[in-house]
């Protein structure tokens, strides 16, 4: 299946803790690692919503409610699942805008913000117009269209009357 919905407890429990759509989540996770525990990427990124080491001890930092576990645990699906999530609702709180924060999830909130500054990336420092990154731009493109079919599939009001089919 092109869009599954692996490890739904999870996802599910999580989801509704950080008031965070589902079929976001399963996007954010096919989109980074293709539903693989054990994924790692070329810049070190972990597991299954691939967080970064240096985003999980700043996370782990900031606020204690988060499960006091080592960077290894990453790999575990529960604990990838809740730091990705947490940081989702972080950006998503600091940005205002789920395009954005999905796109400061990929490229960093640092380099969202300076263009949200620049006239040439935002009209309105709030909303990206231009995402002057290849890989951010298609990234946002990526998540918000597994997003839409997620919905479609499994989270529309005929479908979870139906059973998800």
């Amino acid at each position: 299946m092109f869009y599954p919905i692996k490890y739904q407890e999870s996802v599910s429990i999580t989801a509704e803790k950080y008031n965070l759509e589902p079929s976001l989540v399963y996007s954010i996770i096919r989109c980074e690692s293709g539903f693989k525990e054990d994924a790692q990427s070329h810049a070190q990124a972990i597991g299954l919503m691939q967080v970064m080491p240096d985003t999980f001890s700043w996370l782990k930092n900031s606020d204690d409610s988060l499960p006091d576990v080592d960077l290894e645990m990453l790999y575990e699906t529960a604990t990838n699942i809740e730091y990705g999530c947490y940081y989702v609702r972080y950006l998503l709180d600091h940005f205002g805008n789920e395009k954005t924060a999905i796109a400061a999830y990929n490229a960093g909130p640092g380099n969202v913000e300076k263009w949200l500054e620049n006239p040439d990336y935002s009209s309105n420092g709030i909303d990206l117009d231009n995402i002057p990154i290849d890989e951010t731009r298609n990234y946002v493109k990526r998540v918000f269209s597994s997003k839409e079919v997620y919905d479609y599939l499994y989270f529309n009001d005929d479908n979870k009357k139906n059973g998800g089919n």
